[in-house]
């Protein structure tokens, strides 16, 4: 079971953070998410947040 996902500096852009995003709304058992100096932008970055805030299990 996948709990910890880092992903910080690895270039994403909004094309590929939209995949991510997908995928984590149907993942309940990640509590850990590590998405800093990538290359998305702030409209992706709210998206993003409001996605996590849904799920209480995030840290």
């Amino acid at each position: 079971t996948l709990k910890t996902l880092d992903l910080g500096t690895n270039g994403i852009s909004d094309r590929g953070a939209q995949y991510l995003v997908d995928a984590l709304q149907i993942n309940m058992t990640l509590t850990t998410f590590d998405f800093t100096c990538n290359k998305i932008s702030y409209q992706m970055v709210q998206y993003l947040t409001k996605i996590l805030e849904k799920n209480s299990s995030y840290k």
